[in-house]
């Protein structure tokens, strides 16, 4: 019996460095610390490029749905590791509770 939905979640930015490190580093020398950058969005396209450009490409069939982690994690420019004040991370690669919440957030059932 196949599946009635499926979910991709596209490559997650990773940041390299642990939120906690990032977040002293901005916080001892005065930056705001409500949105801080973990990488540029270049970076992390070119990172991930092969498997965005397969995501891209490929067909699949009506059920396969993709959640794209660079709307909730990314804007125009960075992605973030702390945004409006909510930090993303759990570490350097995981998402916290809130990033995970703003992933599925895209699922709709």
């Amino acid at each position: 019996m196949p599946k009635k939905n499926v979910y991709v979640i596209k490559p997650v930015p990773e940041m390299g460095r642990s939120i906690s490190k990032l977040f002293y580093e901005n916080y001892w020398v005065g930056k705001p610390v409500k949105d801080i950058v973990s990488m540029s969005k270049t970076y992390y396209e070119q990172r991930n490029y092969d498997i965005l450009h397969h995501f891209k490409q490929a067909r699949y069939p009506a059920n396969v749905h993709f959640i794209d982690s660079q709307k909730e994690f990314c804007d125009a420019r960075y992605c973030y590791a702390v945004r409006d004040s909510h930090p993303l991370y759990h570490d350097a690669h995981h998402a916290s509770q809130q990033g995970a919440e703003k992933l599925v957030s895209q699922i709709v059932i």
